[in-house]
C-alpha cells in the first residue's frame, strides 16, 4: 500500500507540472564577447604595463578566435609582452616562431628585428648581428635595409664594459651603409663624426683609454697604478699603507723579532698584491666610465640608441623616428 501511495503522488505531480508549467524567468541574458572586445582587453592590459594579464587576454583571443585576421597581431603582442617584462628568452622563442612563419606577413620583419634585440639583451651580440645582416640582405625595401643597418650599428655599440676599435669600426661601417635620405633624417652624419673622433681623435675615446696591463705594471710601485688611472686619493692611501707595512716588517727583522716580521710580511704581501690587482681594476673601471660618457653624448646628439633598462639585463631601444 505505501508503494501505491508514493506512485499516486508522483503521478499527480507530473500531471500538475504538465498542466501548469513554470513561467520562464524574464530578463535572462547570455554574455557574448566579440573578438574585438577580447583583443581590446589585451591591449588595455598591455598599455597599463600589466603584461602577464595581457598575455592571458591575447592567448584567450587566440583560443576562441584562431582564424581571426588579427591573430598574428595577437601573437606579436604576446611576444612583446614577454620582451617588456624582460623575459628575453621567452620573447626570443616567440619572435623567432613568428619570423619563421610566412603566414605572419608584415609581422615577420618586426619579429626579426625584435629577435635581434633579444639576442643583444641576452649578451649574444654576434647572433643579433647575423639576423640583422640577413634582414638587410634579403630585403629589397630600402626602409627595412636602413633600419637593419641602423640597429646593427647601435647593437655593436651596446656594451656594459668598454668599447674597442673593432666594435667602433663595425658600428661605423653599418651606419655608413644607410641611404642618404635616412642619414639626414636620423642625424647619422653626426653619429659617424663622433665615432671617427672616438677612434682617431687626439681627445677621442680610444686615446683616453687606460691600459690595464700598464696599470698593473705601474702598480709594482704602490699607488702608481692608481695615479695613472686618475685616482690620486687611492694612490696616496696605497703608498702610505704599503710603505708603513714594509717599514714595520723591516723594523721587526732588524730588532731580531723574526716571527713578527714574517707575519707582517705575509700580511703586507696580500695588501701589495691587492694594490696591483686594484690598479688593473681601476683601469677597467675608468675605461667603462669613459665608454658610458661617450655613449651618453652619442645618444643625446642622435636622440636614438640602445641603453640598459631599469633592472636586470634589460635594454631600452629608442629611435629618433620610426622606420
Amino acid at each position: 500500500m505505501p508503494g501505491k501511495r508514493v506512485l499516486f503522488f508522483f503521478t499527480c505531480l507530473v500531471a500538475m507540472a504538465t498542466c501548469f508549467p513554470m513561467p520562464a524567468v524574464s530578463g535572462s541574458r547570455s554574455l557574448t564577447v566579440t573578438a574585438d572586445q577580447q583583443l581590446g582587453l589585451g591591449d588595455m592590459f598591455f598599455s597599463k604595463g600589466e603584461y602577464d594579464r595581457a598575455v592571458t587576454a591575447y592567448e584567450t583571443f587566440l583560443y576562441f578566435f584562431p582564424d581571426d585576421d588579427k591573430a598574428n597581431y595577437a601573437r606579436f603582442r604576446i611576444a612583446m609582452s614577454y620582451f617588456k617584462k624582460e623575459d628575453f628568452q621567452g620573447a626570443l622563442e616567440k619572435f623567432e616562431n613568428i619570423y619563421r612563419d610566412e603566414a605572419c606577413g608584415k609581422f615577420r620583419i618586426d619579429a626579426g628585428f625584435m629577435a635581434a634585440r633579444c639576442y643583444v639583451a641576452l649578451g649574444m651580440r654576434e647572433r643579433a648581428v647575423t639576423i640583422l645582416e640577413m634582414l638587410a640582405d634579403l630585403s629589397h625595401d630600402n626602409s627595412v635595409r636602413d633600419r637593419a643597418f641602423y640597429e646593427t650599428g647601435w647593437s655593436c655599440l651596446w656594451t656594459r664594459g668598454s668599447l674597442d676599435d673593432k666594435m667602433l669600426a663595425m658600428a661605423q661601417e653599418n651606419f655608413a651603409k644607410i641611404s642618404e635620405k635616412s642619414k639626414e633624417r636620423l642625424n647619422v652624419g653626426g653619429i659617424l663624426n663622433e665615432i671617427e673622433i672616438a677612434r682617431h681623435g687626439d681627445d677621442g675615446l680610444l686615446s683616453s683609454m687606460k691600459s690595464p696591463r700598464l696599470a698593473g705594471a705601474l702598480g709594482v710601485v704602490p699607488g702608481a697604478g692608481y695615479l695613472y688611472c686618475g685616482r690620486p686619493g687611492d694612490a696616496l692611501a696605497a703608498f702610505l699603507f704599503n710603505s708603513m707595512m714594509m717599514l714595520a716588517a723591516y723594523e721587526a727583522f732588524d730588532n731580531g723579532n723574526g716571527a713578527l716580521g714574517a707575519v707582517i710580511s705575509v700580511v703586507e704581501l696580500g695588501f701589495y698584491g691587492g694594490s696591483i690587482y686594484g690598479s688593473v681594476g681601476a683601469a677597467h673601471k675608468y675605461n667603462k666610465r669613459q665608454t658610458a660618457l661617450f655613449l651618453d653624448r652619442l645618444r643625446t646628439s642622435a636622440r636614438a640608441g640602445i641603453m640598459p633598462a631599469g633592472r636586470g639585463t634589460g635594454l631600452q631601444f629608442f629611435l629618433q623616428k620610426p622606420f
